[in-house]
């Protein structure tokens, strides 16, 4: 998927266009592990995150990162954590105590909550456009006959990519 198709600018509003494929509505579940397995989610949140393109605008500033900042850690560790349905900082933090994909994914070095907030504020389209790719990712493997996307299902998977980083917002800021 081109990434060119993502934001740019302002966010977009969730539709409230339902899409159809062949097998009926497409519902995206708020967990995608009750689509695809949970470790097949961390290797795709990973590889998105090692193959950031140098050209994209929203990328120059995750490229820059210190490594003992752990940039790749922490944007595959929120990919899959969004993707999963775990959304705040804090309930990442511990998940990365208890759960072993959150432990491998944090190398099992948890961050505290308040990294994992200031990375998702700084990095946040970053975190939008490689969440659609995961989200695109799953619709295709769920879907395997989907050929070419209905129109507006793309737009309406990084919607739902946005509301994602905005429930992280909320559920953080509900705990302060």
């Amino acid at each position: 998927m081109e990434t060119e198709r993502f934001r740019k600018g302002s966010p977009p509003v969730a539709s409230d266009k339902t899409v159809y494929t062949k097998r009926g509505p497409l519902r995206l579940p708020l967990d995608l592990s009750q689509w695809i397995a949970p470790e097949k989610l961390a290797a795709w949140a990973k590889e998105e995150t090692e193959k950031v393109d140098p050209q994209r605008p929203e990328a120059h500033e995750f490229l820059r990162m210190l490594p003992e900042t752990r940039p790749k850690v922490m944007l595959s560790l929120l990919l899959y954590a969004y993707a999963t349905q775990v959304f705040s900082s804090e309930d990442i933090v511990e998940a990365c105590h208890k759960h072993p994909i959150f432990r491998d994914l944090c190398s099992e070095k948890p961050a505290f909550p308040e990294e994992l907030e200031h990375f998702r504020r700084k990095h946040r389209i970053l975190l939008e456009n490689l969440l659609a790719e995961i989200f695109v990712r799953a619709v295709r493997e769920k879907y395997v006959n989907i050929g070419k996307l209905p129109p507006g299902l793309e737009y309406s998977i990084f919607a739902r990519a946005v509301d994602r980083l905005d429930t992280a917002r909320h559920m953080d800021r509900a705990e302060e």
